[in-house]
C-alpha cells in the first residue's frame, strides 16, 4: 500500500533504514547482507541514494518522503501494489515526479496498480482500465479510453467535465442536489436524485446488472446506450461530455 498522507504515514522516530526493513525482517529475510542490498537496490529504483538510509522522516521534502512510502511498499517484491490517492498531499511540481515515478517501476519490475483517486487526470494518464464508483457501487467500468471519450453514466458524465480543460468550452454535465446518506440510500438508483436523464424506472429500480458488453465496458444506467452516444457525439466535436 501507499498511503495517501507522506507526512503521517512514516513513522517520525524511525530511520528510513528501519522503515525498510523491517517489511523484511517480519517476512524472514534475517542475513544482513540481503537485507542492506535490498535496502540500497529500492532507495536507489524511487531515486533517493543509500547513504540517505540513516535519515528520520523530518529531513525530507514531501515529495521524498513519498518515494519513501513507494519503496516501502515494493521492498517485498509485491505483483500488486494499492495506491490510494498517492500525489493528493502533494505540491502540484511534484505530482508529475511521482506519477512518472510510478510508472517507471510499474514497467521495470512488472506491477499491477489499484488507483484510488478523486483526480481524473491522474486516472486518466495512469490507468489502463477504470472503475467508476458512486456512493460504494461500481456504476461503469472499462477501457480507460472508452471511459474518457464514451462515458455512458452520467456521473461519470460529470467527473470527466470537471476535469479542468482551457481548450474546450462545452457546457459542463453538472450534477444537482446533495450526495445523498450512504447509510440510507435513496430508492432505485442512488443517482436518480441528481441525474438530468432520471425517469421513473430510474426512481424504482436500482439500475441494470453491472454486464460487459463485447467491448467490456459495463454500465449500470438504464439510459446508457442513450448517454454514451451523446458523449460520442461531444468527443467527436472536440468537447467534454
Amino acid at each position: 500500500m501507499v498511503f495517501q498522507d507522506p507526512y503521517a504515514s512514516l513513522n517520525p522516530r524511525q530511520t528510513v533504514r528501519r522503515t525498510l526493513e523491517d517489511p523484511l525482517r517480519v517476512h524472514g529475510v534475517t542475513a544482513t547482507s540481503e537485507i542492506e542490498g535490498r535496502v540500497a537496490t529500492m532507495l536507489r529504483h524511487v531515486g533517493l541514494r543509500p547513504e540517505q538510509a540513516d535519515r528520520y522522516p523530518h529531513e525530507f521534502s514531501g515529495g521524498q518522503r513519498q518515494r519513501i512510502g513507494i519503496a516501502r511498499a515494493l521492498i517485498l517484491n509485491p505483483k500488486i501494489v494499492i495506491c490510494d490517492e498517492p500525489v493528493s498531499a502533494l505540491d502540484v511540481s511534484i505530482r508529475a515526479q511521482i506519477i512518472n515515478l510510478l510508472l517507471e517501476l510499474k514497467d521495470t519490475l512488472g506491477l499491477s496498480y489499484i488507483m484510488i483517486s478523486h483526480d481524473l487526470g491522474v486516472v486518466e494518464h495512469m490507468s489502463d482500465r477504470v472503475a467508476v464508483m458512486y456512493l460504494g457501487r461500481i456504476v461503469e467500468n472499462g477501457d480507460w479510453r472508452e471511459i474518457f471519450e464514451r462515458p455512458a453514466h452520467p456521473y461519470t458524465q460529470a467527473l470527466i467535465s470537471a476535469i479542468p480543460d482551457p481548450l474546450h468550452h462545452a457546457p459542463l454535465a453538472t450534477t444537482g442536489g446533495d450526495l445523498p446518506n450512504p447509510l440510507n440510500p435513496p430508492d432505485g438508483c442512488a443517482f436518480s436524485p441528481r441525474c438530468r436523464y432520471a425517469e421513473a424506472v430510474c426512481r424504482r429500480e436500482p439500475g441494470p446488472s453491472l454486464e460487459a458488453r463485447d467491448d467490456g465496458h459495463a454500465v449500470r444506467c438504464w439510459r446508457s446506450d442513450e448517454i454514451a452516444g451523446q458523449a460520442a457525439l461531444a468527443s467527436a466535436e472536440g468537447q467534454r461530455p
